[in-house]
């Protein structure tokens, strides 16, 4: 999905089999559908529990940039999990719905980030809104969010590399990771 939450438009790939004859591995996933796109993104993924019960779901939002290519790929069952801890369906025989992010050109420059949510269907997703800024110092490797929960409060979030300083604002900061929260009391 797009950061609006309308479908993305994937297309058949094979980029990621054999990843250029490095990453055998890679030829174990089918199915592989992706999207280049410079825009923010997010997926969701969904246990749908038994009637009665709360579905579980997982969002994840993640920061584009020029040069980001989308995956969406099937890997095989874990095998290794025992068990079925309350799942409605056999996780060691169903298909892993993977998404994976690749950086065609200078990742260092266009660092990845994302934010991973987990929410329920009765209590819904505390996050409103995710967004990007950039270092008004023109910082490389530098990478901001601003996050918006519904409950009113605000999240600034900073990540920088070799001490930088970063500046968004009123604030700056030359930590390596540094949020700064507020909300209404």
């Amino acid at each position: 999905m797009d950061a609006d939450g309308n479908p993305l438009t994937l297309l058949p790939s094979e980029e990621m089999g054999f990843a250029g004859g490095h990453l055998y591995a890679l030829d174990y996933m089918w199915d592989k559908k992706s999207v280049k796109l410079e825009d923010d993104y997010q997926a969701e993924w969904k246990i749908d529990m038994p009637d009665g019960e709360d579905d579980i779901f997982m969002n994840l939002w993640m920061k584009g940039t020029e040069g980001r290519e989308v995956f969406s790929i099937k890997s095989p069952p874990n095998k290794g999990f025992k068990g079925n801890h309350g799942l409605p369906y056999d996780v060691d025989k169903a298909p892993y719905l993977t998404l994976t992010a690749r950086q065609h050109g200078e990742a260092w420059e266009h660092p990845f980030v994302s934010v991973y949510e987990p929410f329920t269907s009765s209590k819904g997703k505390s996050i409103e809104k995710i967004s990007s800024f950039e270092d008004q110092n023109n910082s490389k490797g530098f990478v901001g969010l601003n996050i918006t929960h519904t409950s009113g409060r605000k999240d600034l979030v900073f990540s920088t590399v070799n001490n930088q300083t970063a500046t968004y604002g009123e604030v700056s900061t030359n930590a390596t990771y540094a949020l700064i929260g507020t909300e209404k009391n």
